[in-house]
């Protein structure tokens, strides 16, 4: 309050004019810069202020503007003060009722309400003062219980402000300042422990829309769907490529250390057509070799093979578990798709496309009825068995995304995706007209029914679902572990020893405060004669000790695993040797693998033997790094468009990375809304937690910040399962007010009911 500022000042709420005194003659502000008002008229100040008559006439003779009878909650309307916009206004200790509570939250709130119309958008701040106690944040000490205080973070939330700044009032700062008003009358009132709230303008939360028009991403001249909220990620701008952003730092910053290496690797773009984001699957291509006996820890996975086969016990015992029903139906769908003579799968007649997409085969159920030993593995850190009291979470760590193909007029489009064989597959754009040519099948096998792809609006999104066999069926990358086929060739071609990038993945997860479905890794792949193991780990680790400072972050350690993982359909293997994690960390702890890479090829030519060659690499995890290198109160603050969020790492060089964990919140104790959620699973359909995390995210985006199972029971008489969730609704960088997270509730329950079929409670 007391800094100097060349923009206007406004001070509301005055009674003698002894703080706007105060701030001129401490030069703090210029005469004509300030504008003094308060409540009252002219003839009323005086008589009831005996010292505002002498502080009146010394503002104006600095040429200041004092105002009268100007109403706090309806700045905004006053001919005066609406004509200009003001860098700081100051309300100090607002008072509107010293018995109820309400009436003095409802003053803060139409204050910020109006003072939002006034206020510079880019450098404006609302300065309000509160005696002990008032504020309701954990600065007041002792501090108040929540529904005993004035709750000025919530009251402001509602005019999109934010708490950026908090801090004691000094009146010994402001010698000439003199606090009127206890009892509403000419009398001093205590200020000890007072505090100055500084409030700035910052996005507010907003329910979403689902644009279904832009659900696609596009690839190799094909369009695929994704969801509304990977949808909304990749419309925003890149964090690898954002100038400044930790994220890309943190990438320049391995790529400085590993070019220190031999070989110095070659930099490819996170978009390099040749690293595929879309792949052929109906899952990641990773799983855990199951003929591997090696003991492993929870935490030493990439993907955890023990629950890959776990059935929840959940409720009745008797009751068949989400995955045992979702399996049976996938053999069921799959017993109608047969082969015809070319390998090609098609779909016999009267089995519609759409009923065979989403999910289907999403637990590893083959077109035989067989399932897949060990290649549905839970996702590294999430557990088997939802239970009460603890984080949900989700049984399939990919997300599997459809191929469509847009109405085009008279306009064919071939272009091929790799498949699970790693064909090309072909597939024709189509018009939408009723004579319309028949597309081709996959892979170019010949058409053996006479039904036409079904044309869909399905949420909105208008276009033809391919039939959805299981070789129409892709995925999102989940690791760039899925990029090492493509990286091998890159090194087999001998125009680099040694290639390295940063991309992009997509895992399906349990919604928490350190993880998201879209995070970023960076992976290096080397020659094995080139590159020595223990080398690579330890220059690594020495980059990672970096950017974690050394008086706080946890210590990075080399530890030794011993597991394969393989690429499904391949004989391909990654021997996961080394894990560099942080020592005592629960959560999100692994900072990236070192792998040896056996990349095993049929022979070139007929009767030729396999060709096997092993290649030295790793894979970092982005995300983990700088959550615990920033110590982030949550990961999503990666995603951050606020400017204060970037602005804190531009003024450093990108090799001055130890100043990483200088993050600073700029958005000070941001409220906690907790809402439940109840509901009866719906009897037709099996019910899938993963589903219901995608619902959250594409109505909340990220503002739910977790979810918690915190009640489960069956009803033996009606054969009904019930299910209660806690959602946490919170932001750190934009402001959340309670009405807003009561709508995108609201709004939440409505799209679970439609989408997911559950009846409300």
């Amino acid at each position: 309050m007391n800094q100097p500022t060349e923009g206007r000042i406004l001070l509301v709420g005055e009674g003698n004019f002894s703080l706007s005194a105060s701030l001129i003659e401490n030069r703090t502000v210029s005469g004509p810069q300030l504008t003094a008002s308060c409540i009252d008229t002219f003839v009323a100040v005086q008589e009831s202020h005996r010292l505002a008559a002498s502080n009146i006439a010394f503002l104006e003779k600095a040429r200041a503007m004092v105002l009268f009878e100007v109403d706090a909650v309806d700045m905004h309307n006053h001919p005066d003060i609406k004509l200009h916009e003001y860098e700081r206004v100051v309300f100090n200790f607002p008072l509107a009722d010293r018995h109820n509570i309400k009436k003095n939250r409802a003053l803060l709130s139409d204050f910020f309400s109006s003072v939002k119309n006034i206020l510079d958008s880019k450098r404006g701040q609302v300065m309000v003062t509160l005696c002990k106690g008032q504020g309701g944040t954990p600065a007041d000490q002792p501090m108040r219980s929540w529904h005993d205080s004035w709750q000025a973070v919530s009251m402001a939330a509602n005019a999109g402000l934010i708490l950026t700044q908090i801090y004691p009032f000094q009146t010994q700062d402001f010698p000439r300042y003199h606090s009127v008003g206890f009892r509403f009358q000419d009398k001093c009132f205590n200020t000890d422990s007072a505090l100055v709230h500084v409030f700035e303008m910052a996005r507010s939360v907003t329910v979403p829309s689902v644009d279904a028009s832009r659900r696609f991403i596009h690839q190799d001249n094909q369009d695929f769907v994704v969801s509304a909220y990977i949808r909304r990620k990749l419309d925003r701008w890149s964090l690898l490529e954002k100038e400044n952003h930790p994220l890309h730092r943190l990438h320049q910053h391995l790529v400085t250390r590993l070019s220190a290496t031999s070989p110095s690797p070659t930099v490819l773009h996170s978009n390099h057509p040749a690293l595929p984001t879309v792949l052929g699957g109906h899952k990641s291509w990773l799983a855990v070799n199951p003929g591997h006996d090696a003991e492993m820890e929870p935490e030493d996975t990439i993907v955890n093979p023990e629950g890959a086969d776990k059935v929840s016990d959940c409720g009745s015992s008797s009751r068949p578990s989400s995955k045992q029903l979702k399996d049976l139906e996938n053999i069921e769908k799959a017993a109608a798709v047969v082969e015809d003579s070319t390998g090609d799968a098609k779909l016999l007649p009267g089995v519609s496309g759409p009923g065979l997409s989403g999910r289907s085969f999403r637990h590893g159920v083959e077109r035989d009825g067989t399932e897949r030993e060990a290649e549905c593995a839970e996702p590294c850190g999430s557990a088997s068995k939802p239970a009460t009291g603890v984080l949900a979470c989700v049984s399939s760590p990919v997300f599997v995304v459809h191929k469509m193909t847009r109405p085009r007029q008279n306009e064919s489009v071939t272009s091929g995706v790799s498949g699970d064989d790693g064909a090309s597959s072909e597939v024709k754009a189509m018009d939408t007209d009723d004579d319309a040519q028949e597309p081709e099948p996959l892979n170019g096998a010949a058409s053996q029914t006479s039904s036409k792809p079904e044309s869909t609006e399905e949420n909105g999104i208008l276009g033809t679902v391919q039939s959805a066999t299981a070789r129409s069926l892709f995925h999102l990358r989940s690791s760039l572990f899925e990029n090492l086929t493509h990286l091998s060739d890159m090194l087999k071609s001998k125009s680099s020893k040694a290639v390295m990038m940063s991309g992009t993945v997509f895992r399906n997860c349990p919604i928490s405060s350190c993880e998201l479905p879209v995070s970023h890794e960076t992976i290096f792949l080397a020659e094995s004669e080139d590159t020595n193991m223990d080398d690579l780990a330890n220059q690594l680790c020495a980059a990672l000790r970096a950017v974690m400072r050394e008086d706080t972050a946890p210590k990075v350690k080399v530890r030794n695993t011993k597991y394969l993982l393989n690429l499904a359909g391949t004989t391909n293997n990654i021997h996961v040797a080394l894990t560099l994690e942080l020592e005592g960390v629960q959560k999100c702890a692994t900072l990236g693998h070192v792998i040896r890479f056996s990349d095993v090829r049929d022979g070139q030519t007929a009767g030729s033997e396999e060709v096997s060659t092993t290649q030295m690499g790793a894979v970092l995890y982005l995300d983990n790094i700088a959550f615990h290198a920033l110590q982030l109160p949550d990961v999503r603050l990666l995603w951050s468009e606020d400017d204060r969020f970037i602005e804190q790492f531009s003024k450093e060089g990108i090799n001055s990375l130890a100043n990483f964990s200088s993050f600073k919140p700029f958005s000070l104790y941001p409220v906690c809304f907790v809402h439940d959620i109840s509901f009866w699973e719906s009897p037709q359909r099996v019910f899938e937690e993963a589903d219901f995390f995608e619902v959250v995210r594409e109505v909340a985006d990220d503002v739910v910040t977790s979810v918690t199972l915190v009640d489960k029971f069956d009803n033996a008489a009606e054969g009904k399962t019930s299910r209660c969730y806690r959602l946490v609704f919170q932001s750190h960088d934009c402001a959340l007010s309670y009405i807003n997270s009561w709508k995108l509730q609201s709004v939440l329950r409505l799209r679970v009911a439609h989408q997911l079929g559950v009846t409300l409670r």
